[in-house]
């Protein structure tokens, strides 16, 4: 009886959310029938990478203790194990060099089987104990609230169908997706091995995501269009960090568990890095399960009706989780690793041992999917965290030195006039609380904590608590204050929004929901405001690199006019992902050959030869970008304005014709924007 209830009990869930996601490309459609086009197929593509790792997961729970917990948190640690799981394959398959197209179609059916396999006991075991908190003001009617989730959906969807480098002026218009996080995989799948990219540092920034990314260039095989695919990717993060707000919030109640997932769900910042296929959805959605997890095994469970799984199969989930979220960002070492420690440590109920074998144990599972790519930095680099830190490991690998570390501390710190806290604190008040944009918004920065006010504190507010007075302490003293690096605040900030509803009276509880449904609207309005002011709808990214967008006119340049066996060097330009032709870049922070044998050798005959050496045919100059580089992080080696404004000089010394100098899509710089030389045979 009680199992057919839960089987029903999902069907309204399916059906609710298939309702939800219905209406929502419904609105796609009429806004832009090819952006629904996009949303529809890309999604499907991205599910058929993510759904085998996830059935994956749900297999590999039936054989661990946790198999007795309730069926939404073995779905739940299923799925973040899964995807880790793929993502570690990819990579450790990858540095053996097995990156080929069958191989992995091979693996995702392999992974899919062996799920389906085990669905039969996975819904089975445990079925009858998905039992939630207390009920005070609940009806169904809190269910309606999910509804208010149609509107960021959409925008999430429109935004994903933009291919990388169409909107986001703030994030340079994807410059850092088409300069590593799809670049980098990219270049590995063209190598067929991944290896050292000493003309790319952020190639060794742990890339869990990305390997998500790898995957699907490798199955679908046009690269330059598989950039919407990975959007989709990363929004389906998003979705699953929603999932995982609402299964951590429904241990207190069921309204406590929508809250909690709306809340994660209708954040601006959902809709805004959906439209990038970046990491930071991952990142939110590792940490989420990894808080939940925590909290649960830690209290002595939430609930009871977990059988025989003591704290210490929790703390595995949780340090697997934490860890999943340090390979997918550096950063989230000191925003979700460190505060779950320092949480065990300080407010576990154990004694003091049994703290810290909970720490340990925690740790120790992180270091399952972080480990590898800490000891891939260190055999490459010498620095187990390269770049980060390295005035103490003293990486330096080919391409790097003192001045690149020093240029990359430099570039990544506060400005000195930016260091003081008077200074510190507005920064952090204009990107949150008053960031144009209200990618925050109310409801998650005021109702959450007003909601601790008027009500008993316990334990679970305490670890939530010094869970985000660590993360703001590492945001505010510890980074350049960068606005995205604030994200993960929306791990504890959303459940502090669904504790404020636990055991909520009748009066209380129609005050937080009513303010709920106005922070939803809040964050509606700047949401729809920001989209609309960055676009005009989704387009193909044949547009980019058919030269057909303003500002890539030389993208398509070079992979129409240029002779297929055209081989061009960058200089300036790292933003390679669009280009068909052959090229070699240098990022700004790496040490660039071709300016090192510049200033070296001032050009001529020695500088033909090295590039005719190398292979290049072509030479592309971004003269926009080194000027804009100049001003901001400089290069490596550094390069007066005088060296590069007489690079047409030296070019044409050293027996580089000019073939096409392109204008700015401005149109108010005189100077030449870019320029392409030939070698003159």
């Amino acid at each position: 009886m009680q199992e057919a209830h839960v089987r029903s009990g999902i069907g309204r869930k399916v059906a609710m959310a298939g309702g939800i996601v219905g209406i929502s490309v419904g609105v796609v459609a009429a806004v832009s029938p090819y952006g629904a086009i996009v949303a529809v197929f890309d999604c499907s593509a991205a599910l058929l990478i993510m759904v085998p790792a996830m059935l994956f997961g749900f297999a590999t729970i039936g054989v661990t203790p946790l198999k007795q917990a309730p069926l939404r948190w073995r779905a739940l640690v299923g799925v973040a194990t899964g995807l880790g799981f793929l993502s570690l394959l990819a990579l450790l398959f990858g540095l053996v060099g097995f990156l080929g197209r069958s191989t992995w179609v091979g693996i995702l059916v392999a992974m899919f089987l062996v799920g389906i396999l085990g669905l039969r006991v996975f819904f089975e075991e445990g079925a009858t104990k998905d039992v939630g908190g207390g009920e005070s003001f609940e009806s169904s009617r809190y269910r309606l609230l999910w509804w208010l989730v149609i509107p960021f959906l959409t925008l999430a969807l429109l935004a994903a169908a933009h291919p990388p480098g169409f909107i986001w002026a703030q994030e340079g218009f994807g410059y850092d997706v088409l300069e590593y996080h799809l670049q980098v995989p990219r270049e590995y799948v063209d190598a067929g091995v991944i290896s050292y990219l000493p003309h790319n540092v952020y190639a060794n920034f742990p890339s869990a995501t990305e390997m998500l990314y790898m995957v699907a260039m490798i199955v679908y095989g046009d690269v330059q269009d598989v950039g919407t695919i990975a959007n989709l990717i990363h929004l389906l993060f998003g979705v699953l960090a929603v999932v995982a707000a609402w299964v951590t919030g429904r241990e207190w109640s069921r309204l406590a568990g929508t809250v909690a997932g709306v809340a994660v769900a209708t954040t601006g910042w959902l809709v805004y890095l959906s439209g990038l296929a970046y990491v930071e959805n991952a990142v939110l959605f590792f940490g989420i399960a990894a808080t939940g997890c925590l909290l649960r095994g830690m209290l002595g469970n939430l609930h009871k009706g977990d059988g025989e799984i003591g704290p210490t199969g929790w703390m595995i989930a949780s340090g697997f989780c934490g860890g999943c979220a340090c390979g997918c960002k550096y950063t989230g070492v000191v925003f979700v690793l460190a505060p779950l420690l320092v949480c065990v440590f300080l407010l576990g109920k154990a004694t003091v041992a049994g703290r810290l074998r909970w720490c340990v144990v925690l740790f120790s599972s992180a270091m399952i999917p972080l480990g590898p790519w800490v000891i891939k930095n260190q055999v490459w680099t010498g620095n187990p965290f390269f770049p980060l830190a390295n005035s103490v490991f003293e990486g330096s690998p080919e391409g790097w030195g003192a001045f690149e570390s020093a240029n990359w501390d430099r570039g990544h710190a506060l400005k000195d006039a930016d260091r003081s806290l008077d200074r510190r604190l507005s920064m952090v008040w204009s990107k949150t609380f008053a960031d144009s944009g209200q990618r925050f918004g109310p409801l998650v920065l005021l109702v959450g904590m007003a909601g601790l006010f008027g009500r008993r504190l316990d334990r679970v507010d305490a670890v939530l608590l010094v869970f985000l007075a660590m993360q703001v302490l590492v945001w505010v003293f510890a980074t350049h204050l960068f606005a995205r690096f604030a994200v993960v605040l929306l791990i504890p900030l959303s459940l502090l929004l669904a504790r404020s509803v636990r055991d909520a009276s009748m009066r209380r509880g129609c005050l937080i929901v009513g303010l709920v449904v106005a922070g939803v609207m809040w964050n509606a309005f700047f949401a729809v405001r920001l989209y609309a002011s960055e676009t005009s709808g989704p387009a193909p990214a044949s547009f980019i690199y058919d030269g057909d967008l303003a500002g890539y006119d030389y993208v398509g340049f070079v992979n129409a006019v240029l002779p297929s066996d055209a081989k061009t060097l960058l200089v300036g330009e790292a933003k390679a992902f669009y280009f068909k032709r052959a090229v070699g870049y240098c990022v700004t922070f790496n040490r660039n050959p071709f300016l090192t044998k510049l200033i070296e050798g001032g050009g001529g005959e020695g500088l033909r030869e090295w590039i005719a050496g190398l292979g290049y045919t072509h030479v592309l100059v971004h003269y926009g970008e080194l000027r804009r580089l100049s001003r901001t992080y400089g290069t490596s080696p550094p390069m007066a304005s005088d060296v590069y404004a007489s690079l047409p000089e030296v070019l044409r010394r050293a027996g580089f014709g000019l073939v096409r100098d392109f204008s700015s899509p401005k149109g108010s710089m005189p100077e030449t924007y870019v320029a392409i030389y030939a070698l003159t045979r």
